[in-house]
């Protein structure tokens, strides 16, 4: 567990990149099966996959490719992909692997110069951690907050791939910029601090496509 760790071992885990396919939207009365395993390391990378089921029809509801790093805290630097391969074996590659490997980003300058939405970020005490810094899950709400609303009542995400930048802290001063591809067939939401100095750092982005609800 991250407590235990932190105050055991002196690490932390921490999410990199994370795509997700979206396929059924799950209704109140579905019933789910999730399977998820570890992989042996991809690069510097420790892959985590999920797969989720309708359990009475087989139909994939979300399945996810997410690199994770392990931090040494005291060398602030990352640890080998394999350093827990005594307490989290990985799982066997001959019952569950998946290709680790995600395709690299695109260039913003595929996007239209101005963004297709735009939205101001208040952090609240609950998009912190354990970590004292902002939880992953609150950078794509962000994103997805920055579409149109009258977007958003029209359509639905079927393929979200996030990355993570930079850390942020309460009291960071944040805002999301979404920005449409040139031939109009995703979107690419970057997430912003301004800094003490006048400048800004790139803290999250997020490549999207999206279907009719």
């Amino acid at each position: 567990g991250l407590k235990t760790l932190r105050d055991n071992e002196n690490k932390t885990w921490m999410i990199i990149r994370s795509r997700m396919e979206i396929g059924k939207i799950v209704s109140w009365t579905d019933v789910l099966e999730l399977d998820t395993w570890y992989q042996e390391g991809h690069r510097i990378y420790s892959p985590r996959m999920v797969e989720c089921r309708d359990k009475n029809t087989g139909e994939l509801a979300f399945s996810t490719c997410s690199w994770w790093i392990v931090i040494d805290l005291e060398r602030n630097r990352p640890c080998r992909p394999d350093v827990f391969k005594e307490k989290l074996p990985f799982a066997e590659k001959t019952t569950r692997w998946k290709d680790p490997a995600l395709a690299p980003y695109p260039s913003l300058e595929e996007f239209e110069a101005e963004p297709f939405g735009s939205s101001e970020i208040s952090i609240s005490y609950y998009d912190t951690d354990y970590n004292q810094h902002v939880n992953n899950i609150s950078y794509v709400t962000w994103a997805v907050e920055s579409f149109p609303k009258e977007f958003l009542d029209k359509n639905r995400p079927n393929l979200m791939d996030v990355k993570w930048e930079k850390q942020s802290f309460a009291g960071d001063n944040l805002y999301a910029k979404t920005f449409r591809k040139k031939d109009g067939s995703s979107f690419m939401t970057k997430i912003y601090r301004k800094e003490e100095d006048g400048s800004e750092s790139e803290v999250f982005t997020a490549l999207t496509e999206w279907t009719d609800r």
